[in-house]
């Protein structure tokens, strides 16, 4: 109805059919200033309800700017290529309108946006929202997705190669909205599942405003405007690989030897510099920078070459684990470090001197044939074993004296030489005898003999009063 004159109604009706920029048709919703007396018959027309005229479809004259009165028709956001405008006549009425249709003209309204760009963010919440954009994850396409105050998807889009999303349609004022960010696309009218991200990818940074926690949503509240700067920031796990040395021999004593360098890695950090120990060797000992580690020590600026360990004596395998933080703060899986140590003991050789003069006293090296193993021999730790003594024969406490009754006497120097004293008047060959000698480790050998040859000794012969002819 137009005018004050209230004898006037409107009796005709109108149609509008919007269409989007792929011919698909978009559904137009008239309002009556805000009123609800609006009818929608079976055809699509709007037309107003007669028997309950709202008093604000009372116009204030015939000005076409006038705001009551007006049906105002809108695509809801959705933007619309094409509209189809229907008219169709309405019943005879007692007064008449004074015109059946008139149109006063068309409002082309902007969108609302939502916006974001999604970024590879490897120092996570420092320094906001940042780093190199990204579209996807190992490949694996990332989509947005705007999801209603029920948890229903509204629309969803793929994040373009410049790492930026927009929504444009189907977005009212003064409404909440989130945005999800998942490699798995739901379609809109579905509810939206828990978003996923590839395999060891995480959420480092949400928007701007340190949105809490990290888990792919972020809330957004729509008022009359756009929003933007809606940004996500994803972070690849750093990785943490095992360490396997070749076996080497055991230095022994408190010798520390170099860990092989720990094999880490980051897509953004390139080499991390946190390293964290997990779990110490049992045995060995572990050290950095010559202090024994602590079990759950963190390090940081890492230093690869102060790392090392002393294992224990023997044949032993240090291993010990560890993994590694990047600068999102993000931790690798554990990885394992593993060293075998080798050891290899002492042998000692069997030992002979020959062609000795009866009576004298011999002294031989025994070490000179002996092999050291893993660790040098200690010629201090030679001794004399009591295995092959004759019956009898007395050996001292600390294996340096051995005294065989009617033989003679062998001594051990402390260089490591043995020497056999016969008795007087002795002049054989003395019963062999065994020994042993230590590494520094204070591993013993095996046993081996001493065995001294001695030549016969010839004395003068006389054989008197024999007669001329005898033989």
């Amino acid at each position: 109805q137009r005018g004050v004159d209230t004898g006037w109604d409107w009796q005709d009706a109108v149609k509008m059919v919007g269409f989007d920029a792929n011919n698909n048709p978009v559904p137009i919703v008239a309002t009556l200033s805000g009123a609800t007396n609006l009818i929608l018959d079976a055809d699509g027309f709007y037309h107003t309800d007669i028997a309950n005229i709202p008093a604000e479809a009372i116009g204030l004259g015939t000005d076409s700017t006038a705001f009551k009165g007006h049906v105002v028709y809108s695509s809801n956001g959705v933007p619309i290529k094409r509209l189809e405008i229907t008219h169709k006549a309405g019943p005879d009425l007692v007064n008449q309108t004074r015109s059946a249709l008139a149109l006063s003209g068309f409002a082309v309204c902007t969108p609302i946006i939502i916006s974001g760009t999604i970024y590879n963010d490897g120092n996570g919440t420092t320094g906001g929202v940042d780093g190199t954009v990204i579209s996807a994850t190992d490949g694996d396409q990332l989509y947005a997705h705007l999801v209603d105050a029920s948890g229903n998807v509204v629309d969803v889009v793929p994040i373009a190669a410049d790492g930026t999303y927009l929504f444009d349609s189907h977005i009212d004022i003064n409404t909440d909205y989130t945005i999800a960010l998942s490699t798995v696309q739901t379609l809109a009218g579905n509810a939206l599942p828990t978003p996923v991200l590839t395999t060891n990818w995480n959420e480092s940074s949400e928007i701007a405003s340190a949105d809490a926690p990290l888990n792919g949503v972020i809330a957004v509240s729509v008022v009359t405007s756009d929003v933007t700067g809606v940004d996500f920031g994803l972070n690849k796990k750093p990785v943490a690989n095992d360490v396997a040395e070749p076996s080497q021999a055991n230095p022994g004593g408190t010798t520390q030897v170099a860990v092989p360098t720990l094999n880490v890695t980051d897509l953004e950090d390139g080499t991390p510099t946190t390293i964290v120990i997990d779990t110490l060797p049992t045995t060995g000992t572990l050290y950095y920078n010559g202090v024994p580690v602590t079990l759950g020590q963190v390090i940081n600026n890492f230093d690869p070459t102060l790392l090392t360990v002393d294992p224990d004596a023997g044949n032993v395998t240090v291993s010990f684990d560890y993994h590694t933080v990047d600068a999102a703060g993000v931790a690798s899986d554990p990885a394992t470090v593993t060293m075998p140590f080798t050891y290899v003991p002492p042998t000692a050789s069997d030992n002979s001197d020959t062609g000795l003069t009866s009576g004298t006293a011999d002294t031989i090296n025994v070490l000179n044939n002996d092999t050291q193993g893993t660790y040098p021999l200690d010629p201090t730790t030679v001794q004399l074993v009591n295995t092959t003594t004759p019956i009898g024969a007395v050996l001292s406490p600390d294996g340096k004296t051995l005294t065989v009754p009617g033989e003679g006497v062998w001594t051990v120097s402390p260089t490591g030489t043995v020497t056999f004293t016969p008795d007087v008047g002795f002049l054989g060959d003395p019963t062999p005898v065994t020994y042993t000698v230590d590494d520094t480790e204070g591993n013993s050998t095996n046993e081996a003999t001493i065995s001294l040859d001695y030549l016969p000794q010839a004395t003068d012969d006389s054989d008197l009063g024999n007669s001329i002819g005898d033989t």
